[in-house]
């Protein structure tokens, strides 16, 4: 009867032990980790970021990024989905100003171009980096990086009409800015030189002074 009980008490322990480990609760920060993993796919993107090094950025678990994210394609999109709802809306500050006109807009693309004859500026854009990479077959990844397109062309778009610049097609010409933004990240990305990159803003934003 003894060795019963006290068979019982160890099941009891070990019952008690396995339930406390299933309800420990997280010990990281879900938008921390994918902050880090956006980063990381950001400099190296899809295919040079490993799992493992997914891991180490994150200092979470295989099994916890996982759990949290899905596989490595799935933290890839949440990723993308996280850079255009935070980085991408930081680029165009400049366009939240309540009277945001063509005036700053040219100051918001002479800002990033300094940030893109930098050493940081090699990073270029996660969104344009994506885009002219194998990945953006990807229906998921294609739909972020239209999404991030088609907001960044409605910002400039607000911009333009309260500049009511004469004789422009507003649509147009913010379609326009929006690949001239773009190929500015691509620049910047490839390591252009700062006289490349000045004269490619100078002569894109020649269209706004028409």
């Amino acid at each position: 009867m003894k060795q019963i009980s006290q068979d019982r008490d160890l099941q009891r322990e070990r019952s008690f032990s396995y339930k406390s480990l299933m309800a420990r609760p997280r010990t990281y920060d879900p938008d921390e980790a994918l902050d880090r993993a956006m980063r990381l796919f950001w400099r190296r993107g899809f295919a040079a970021a490993s799992y493992d090094d997914l891991t180490r950025a994150t200092g979470v678990s295989r099994k916890g990024l996982y759990t949290s994210f899905g596989d490595k394609r799935a933290l890839f999109v949440k990723s993308l989905q996280r850079y255009r709802k935070t980085q991408a809306i930081s680029f165009l500050a400049e366009l939240d100003e309540p009277n945001a006109g063509v005036a700053h807009i040219s100051e918001m693309f002479w800002r990033i171009a300094n940030v893109a004859k930098s050493p940081a500026g090699r990073n270029g854009c996660f969104m344009a980096n994506t885009a002219n990479d194998e990945t953006a077959n990807d229906p998921d990844v294609q739909k972020q990086i239209l999404l991030h397109l088609q907001k960044t062309s409605d910002r400039f778009r607000q911009a333009l009409l309260r500049s009511a610049i004469p004789g422009s097609n507003v649509d147009s010409l913010a379609d326009y800015l929006t690949g001239l933004l773009q190929g500015l990240f691509v620049l910047a990305h490839g390591g252009a030189d700062a006289k490349m990159i000045d004269a490619y803003v100078r002569e894109g934003l020649r269209v706004l002074k028409s």
